[in-house]
């Protein structure tokens, strides 16, 4: 049964990775300032197109300015959680730039190359902790419980209009997406002291409309939580949802 769900949700989920469709005209436009003047301590999560750019330029941009601020924790979805000894190893320099990328198996595993990555992996040169969140896209275990926000699936069935779910799919497909959620927010918030800043870098339909890893991480810590997208990429955009542009 778990695998016939999967293979309905894991096909959909992947086709909405690179950007969901949301309400037009209502987010906040802002600069890097707006990230780079967040006090600490604070978890900033941010929401990047895959692979893309500016948006992956402007993630290294405000992790270079805010670790000017204090200390600064990089939680990557791009990195697979099982490879966190290659970040650790990296960090304490013991493998090369050119051996980085077979490491760490973003192609084969994000879908997506190495290269626009490369200057976050370098922000570890300045004293960024480098974590792995990366994870499967999966069923909620069952009795496995996980706080959902309200109205989740209004936000989300923006994101599947051109990928519409039957109706009775609709509860599992809104838990599946919560359940990623929570794990990735809970893998970061896990791997953060509490000091200076918590930067989640994730998939932006993880982040869209404020119901997603920055809802989750606010009920798993008492620091404040801020969220923002790295581009519009000429997409709309939700009065939640504050868009570097």
């Amino acid at each position: 049964m778990v695998a016939a769900m999967m293979s309905v949700f894991t096909p959909l989920l992947l086709a909405l990775l690179p950007a969901a469709a949301a309400e037009p005209g209502l987010c906040q436009i802002v600069r890097q300032k707006a990230i780079t003047d967040v006090a600490p301590p604070a978890v900033i999560v941010l929401g990047e197109r895959r692979g893309t750019q500016p948006d992956l330029a402007r993630a290294t941009r405000a992790v270079r300015g805010l670790v000017r601020q204090g200390d600064v924790t990089l939680a990557m979805q791009a990195v697979g959680k099982a490879h966190q000894p290659v970040l650790d190893r990296w960090t304490d320099e013991e493998i090369s730039l050119t051996d980085l990328p077979g490491l760490v198996r973003l192609e084969a595993e994000w879908g997506f190359a190495f290269a626009p990555y490369r200057n976050l992996f370098l922000t570890a040169r300045a004293g960024v902790k480098l974590v792995a969140i990366g994870q499967v896209p999966e069923l909620r275990p069952p009795g496995q419980t996980v706080p959902m926000p309200p109205s989740y699936m209004h936000v989300l069935s923006e994101a599947t209009d051109d990928h519409p779910l039957p109706v009775e799919s609709e509860p599992d497909f809104v838990q599946t997406v919560t359940w990623m959620d929570h794990r990735l927010a809970a893998a970061a918030v896990a791997s953060w002291d509490r000091q200076g800043y918590l930067v989640i870098l994730a998939d932006r339909f993880h982040v869209e409309g404020g119901k997603g890893i920055s809802w989750q991480a606010q009920r798993l810590t008492p620091e404040p939580v801020h969220a923002f997208l790295l581009a519009d990429g000429d997409a709309s955009c939700y009065a939640a949802d504050r868009v570097w542009r």
